[in-house]
């Protein structure tokens, strides 16, 4: 290579080195706005520990990301008290005299140890339904019958959790003539209502029910 060439491209070398350079130094100013792995170089370079921070905390982002389950609608289920207070709603309503119920909620929920053990001394049996309703039997006109049935408020994911004491309570009843049904939606009751022929008022539904053949 000759001298000329030689002095030709130690000058082209010094010129890009002293480019380069001058790009460094206006990116550092923010005269420049570099890349993002430009940046992202010049900040770790200069000891900007906020990116140091942002990217373990995008670490932590995707780490968790790939844990997470898929994400999947699931149905509404109601506890066994609002179940039974819409139920006790529902009734109020919905019976037409003389029928009537009572709530007998001792087995829904954990009693503290002293209430539950007064409720025992006080003769409370374990198993009775969560509600009771009464009415008078129609089938017999010479003389007032009454017609008493039980039942017993499930959660719809818990339908066959009876437990051995409602189970053994439940035949008790059915023994004397008083019927026990599980229930888990207000439907259901309304159609106990109807199979025992207790006496109510017309639902707004009754005619959506018929349709359907309910």
């Amino acid at each position: 290579m000759s001298a000329a060439a030689d002095a030709a491209a130690e000058g082209s070398n010094k010129w890009l080195g002293e480019a380069d350079a001058a790009v460094q130094c206006v990116a550092c100013r923010g005269a420049a706005t570099p890349g993002p792995a430009t940046g992202r170089a010049l900040a770790l370079a200069s000891g900007d520990r906020r990116v140091g921070r942002r990217d373990q905390a995008d670490g932590k982002v995707q780490s968790v990301a790939r844990g997470v389950k898929p994400f999947k609608l699931s149905a509404y289920e109601p506890s066994e008290f609002e179940l039974q207070k819409s139920v006790a709603d529902l009734l109020d309503w919905l019976l037409a005299p003389p029928a009537f119920y009572t709530a007998f909620p001792a087995g829904w929920g954990k009693l503290p140890p002293a209430t539950a053990g007064l409720l025992k001394a006080c003769g409370l049996k374990r198993g009775f339904p969560d509600i009771i309703v009464f009415d008078r039997d129609r089938s017999i006109t010479s003389y007032v019958k009454p017609k008493i049935v039980g039942i017993e408020l499930k959660r719809p994911s818990k339908k066959t959790d009876t437990s051995d004491e409602q189970d053994a309570m439940h035949e008790k009843l059915l023994g004397i003539g008083i019927p026990v049904y599980v229930c888990w939606t207000a439907d259901m009751v309304i159609d106990v209502l109807d199979k025992e022929h207790i006496n109510r008022r017309a639902h707004f539904l009754d005619q959506e029910r018929k349709r359907a053949g309910v």
